[in-house]
Formats: structure tokens, C-alpha cells, sequence
């Protein structure tokens, strides 16, 4: 398809690159049906996996989306999908906070604690792939992320 043909589609560069974000946002997390099951080690697996699976496949998008975003403030509206997105898997932590099995704190922060590992891991070995960074052991992960955020 050509440029201007996106462009008849879409009217614009922001709404094509809103269209694009929904649907990963839709294609890996709505079809997982991600929510609270009392299992929170198994929910954290579910939402770790499902996060991996989108960046690893949309990695270059991402990259290219983070870095033209850092540079146009105006394009933070294209955002809400992921930020409903981060909602989302805040109202599962929540959850687990309030059983007091996980510290209380803001469920926006132990959502960027939680996937911000994922998201960089990829994109240093995306953009250095002879850098040393193993990928990440989500098993292993749950556990440390956990041993800072359970509560005692």
C-alpha cells in the first residue's frame, strides 16, 4: 500500500500510528483475557508472557515509536490504549494488595516495575544483540520481582 493511500486511510501519520497500537494492544491482551484469578504467581506468568510475546514481535514499532514519541510530546494521546492497558493489569495487582499478599503502592508503579525489565531487555538485545544480556527468565523474574513486593 502506498503512502498516500495510508494517508487517505488514516488522514494522518498520529491516527495511523493510533490504529497501529490499538491493535497490538487488542491482537495480545484482550484475546488473553488477562484478569484477576487468586493465582498470582500464574496471573503474573499470563501477563509477563503476554507483554514478552507483543514486544518481542513489535520491537522495532516500539523502538521507533518510543524514540519519535520522546521527541513530539503531541503524540502522548496515541498512548491510551496503553495506558488503559496499564490500568488493567494494576487493578490485577490491586487485587493481590489488598489480600495483602503484595506491598502496597501505587498500581501504576508495580506495573512499570514489573514490565519496564521486559521492554528493556528486548530492546538492548535488539539493538545489541553482542551485548550479553540474556533474555529473561519469567519463572525466575516472578520470584525476585515478588521477594520485593510481597508482603510479610
Amino acid at each position: 500500500m502506498s503512502e498516500v493511500s495510508l494517508f487517505r486511510k488514516y488522514e494522518s501519520k498520529q491516527n495511523l500510528v493510533k490504529m497501529a497500537i490499538e491493535y497490538i494492544v487488542v491482537s495480545y491482551f484482550q484475546s488473553k483475557n488477562l484478569e484477576y484469578t487468586g493465582d498470582l504467581e500464574n496471573d503474573l506468568v499470563s501477563i509477563l508472557s503476554t507483554y514478552r510475546e507483543a514486544v518481542d514481535e513489535n520491537g522495532d514499532f516500539i523502538s521507533a515509536l518510543l524514540m519519535e514519541a520522546s521527541r513530539n510530546p503531541d503524540m502522548g494521546g496515541m498512548f491510551d490504549h496503553v495506558m488503559q492497558l496499564f490500568k488493567s493489569i494494576g487493578e490485577i495487582l490491586m487485587h493481590y494488595q489488598k489480600e495483602g499478599r503484595m506491598k502496597n503502592e501505587h498500581p501504576l508503579h508495580a506495573v512499570i516495575s514489573l514490565l519496564s525489565p521486559i521492554i528493556m531487555t528486548s530492546l538492548i538485545r535488539r539493538i545489541r544483540p553482542d551485548s550479553g544480556v540474556p533474555p529473561i527468565n519469567l519463572e525466575e523474574f516472578i520470584e525476585h520481582y515478588l521477594e520485593g513486593r510481597t508482603s510479610m
